[in-house]
C-alpha cells in the first residue's frame, strides 16, 4: 500500500485512479461520490448562503477527522 501511495504521489493522481476504480485522476471513488451527491451539495450551498458560522465548525470537525485518520495510519 505504501508503494502504491508513492507511485500515486509521484504521478499526482489518486490510488483509485491507478487501480481503475475511477476515471478522475485527482479524486478517490469515495470523494467522487460525495462531489456528485445532490443532497449533500444542496446542504452545503444552504450552509454557505445562510450559515457562515457553521462552515467554520464543519471545517474544524473535518480537520479533527483528518488528524485522527492520519494517527490510525
Amino acid at each position: 500500500m505504501d508503494k502504491l501511495q508513492k507511485v500515486a504521489d509521484y504521478f499526482n493522481v489518486s490510488i483509485d485512479y491507478l487501480i481503475g476504480r475511477t476515471n478522475n485522476k485527482y479524486l478517490s471513488a469515495q470523494m467522487e461520490e460525495l462531489v456528485n451527491d445532490r443532497e449533500l451539495n444542496a446542504w452545503l450551498y444552504d450552509m454557505i448562503e445562510n450559515r457562515p458560522d457553521d462552515i467554520k465548525r464543519v471545517k474544524e470537525i473535518m480537520d479533527i477527522m483528518v488528524a485522527n485518520s492520519k494517527k490510525d495510519e
